[in-house]
């Protein structure tokens, strides 16, 4: 039963971090295009409350436009 709750917790995870990724570079995609962007703030909260490493990743790999 244990290990049942580790993974989902560690798939849980995994989903937040990726969706954070996807923003990210939604974001950026926009930034190129000339388009509305999505608020620092929201980008920041995002990070701050599902956590940090696939933000981080995408700041590394698409780097500010």
């Amino acid at each position: 039963m244990n290990h049942l709750k580790e993974t989902i917790l560690l798939v849980s995870l995994f989903l937040m971090n990726a969706a954070g990724f996807l923003v990210m570079f939604i974001d950026k995609q926009k930034a190129r295009r000339g388009r509305w962007r999505i608020p620092e703030r929201t980008l920041l909260l995002w990070a701050a409350a599902w956590g940090a490493f696939w933000e981080c990743i995408s700041s590394i790999t698409r780097p500010n436009i």
